[in-house]
């Protein structure tokens, strides 16, 4: 069998196995991105996923205006976005608004193949001479995942500092028109939520990514949130026409101030999307199944395993503990920075490694007994409206001999230290000192660093430390404790490094925490918001 064809001439015969030999094999085409001067439009994509944003520089405008899956052809925006949104004062920022100017875009490639669009404005405020701010907005497109990772940068031109707030990273009109359809499943490292919740929705201080899925056309769009522990928040139709990623609102408890310092930048976290197809169902078993797959650039399942641990008390016989104990086996103990005890720790120590054991260490950051250490100038000062103390678990109201209330009256609370005061850099001096002298293998950073125990608004309100507000505070405080983490990381580089509930500040690791730390512990006891 074979084609025929004729120039005039003669006659030439092409067989199928000709054609086979010659043809190429279909490559992927990876990632690309480019701008179409005829339209205006902004385009990204690989194999899985391509997004259309229009650029209007008469209107200063930015916004989604398609955003499909490939194989199957679905769009999932079907009407243009508001794309980001921010507020500086009085001032709300979006991209559909004339505030900020659209100034240009740029394309570069980055490792792995990688594509990254940024999209530059400017805003003049009129009031001063030279404009008041820049704005790039950073999409990231990969080869092999159907993700468009997405991040702001605001870089202050002003001789002042100012906060940015309410700032919503990404903002899309996904499924419009579909809500009453929509299902949303909250996800975490441990799986899906059993069950989805309808909308309208906002939330996910605890949840690393949010799935949001169409049950009529068996498609799905995932939501993943990159900030750090209580500030991940999520909005599908909630407040207005829009899906959105970003971080708590101001009104909200807790709310997240970034200050941004005259003459330097700052970059947003970053928030992601992913377009997924098929039955909806199948869809979550297989998150379910696979989670960390679902944090892209920081799926390391080692993170995850938490290790077999014994525990021994230092007030019980642990020479008899250690006897029973085997090569590989991790021993690890609580410490709570009395210095009697760091003999008796440092015995344990040389004792477990010298029968091929590893030894761990749990230490709280900033909750230190008064006994211990006594620096008012050093605490953390909470807003005392939002303040109570928990209930002890033996406190009994209806006690008639008052013997608990006594006793209660009598105990004093430890203290928790604000690590952005010199007490930071008193605790990683003394952390230091502690692995030197120990060796441990395993660090545990534990109990609550974002405010006292029981106290619902978190932050520092005291002077005289790193931060200017209580709001700015928490993620200033979030940043020295993942910056204490990679110092860890780089002094000690065998050191596995856990974070418990009460310190991180929610339920579950997330992608913020899962880039510095190594595992993620639960703690039975705390109360979480």
């Amino acid at each position: 069998m074979g084609c025929a064809g004729s120039s005039g001439k003669g006659q030439h015969t092409v067989s199928v196995a000709d054609l086979r030999a010659q043809l190429q094999p279909l490559k992927r085409i990876g990632a690309y991105a480019g701008f179409d001067v005829n339209t205006g439009i902004l385009y990204m994509g690989n194999d899985s996923i391509e997004r259309w944003i229009r650029l209007n520089q008469e209107e200063h405008a930015v916004r989604t205006i398609r955003y499909a899956h490939k194989p199957s052809g679905q769009n999932y925006v079907d009407r243009p976005s508001e794309e980001f949104r921010f507020r500086i004062g009085k001032i709300v920022f979006s991209g559909n608004s004339n505030l900020p100017t659209y100034n240009d875009y740029q394309i570069v490639q980055t490792m792995g193949g990688s594509k990254r669009v940024t999209v530059q404005f400017t805003y003049e405020s009129g009031e001063e001479a030279k404009p008041t701010f820049y704005l790039w907005i950073h999409y990231e497109i990969y080869p092999d995942l159907p993700v468009i990772r997405k991040w702001l940068t605001i870089q202050n031109l002003t001789d002042s500092a100012f906060f940015v707030e309410d700032v919503v990273i990404e903002s899309l009109s996904l499924f419009a028109g579909r809500e009453d359809s929509l299902q949303i499943w909250r996800c975490g490292i441990s799986g899906v939520a059993e069950e989805p919740l309808p909308t309208p929705w906002e939330g996910g201080t605890s949840d690393a990514f949010i799935l949001v899925g169409d049950t009529s056309i068996n498609g799905s769009v995932v939501l993943g949130n990159e900030s750090a522990g209580i500030f991940k928040h999520y909005t599908v139709y909630s407040d207005r026409e829009t899906v959105s990623i970003g971080l708590r609102p101001t009104t909200a408890i807790n709310g997240t101030e970034i200050r941004v310092p005259p003459s330097q930048s700052i970059d947003s976290p970053k928030v992601w999307t992913m377009l997924v197809e098929g039955n909806l169902q199948a869809t979550i078993e297989e998150i379910s199944r696979n989670t960390s797959r679902y944090i892209p650039l920081y799926s390391k399942d080692a993170r995850l395993q938490i290790p077999e641990i014994r525990w021994i008390a230092l007030e019980t016989e642990w020479e008899v503990s250690i006897k029973s104990m085997r090569p590989g086996d991790l021993i690890a103990i609580d410490y709570d920075w009395n210095i009697e005890d760091l003999q008796t720790i440092k015995q344990i120590s040389q004792r477990v490694h010298e029968g091929g054991g590893k030894f761990g260490i749990r230490l709280p950051i900033a909750e230190i007994d008064t006994a211990i250490l006594d620096r008012p100038e050093w605490q953390l000062a909470p807003v005392p409206v939002f303040q109570w103390h928990t209930v002890p678990e033996n406190h009994d109201a209806e006690e008639k001999t008052g013997q608990g209330q006594e006793e209660t009256q009598q105990s004093v609370p430890p203290i928790v230290y604000c690590v952005l005061s010199d007490y930071g850099y008193y605790f990683a001096q003394a952390v230091k000192t502690l692995l030197d002298e120990t060796a441990a293998d395993l660090l545990i950073l534990d109990r609550p660093i974002l405010g006292a125990p029981g106290s619902l608004l978190k932050g520092c309100d005291a002077l005289g430390h790193q931060h200017y507000t209580r709001a700015e505070s928490i993620s200033v405080i979030y940043q020295w404790l993942f910056g204490f983490a990679d110092h860890l990381h780089r002094e000690y580089p065998a050191l596995r490094l856990g974070i418990t509930t009460s310190a991180y500040g929610v339920e579950q690791p997330d992608a913020a925490c899962l880039a510095h730390f190594d595992l993620f512990f639960d703690d039975p006891w705390v109360d979480l918001p």
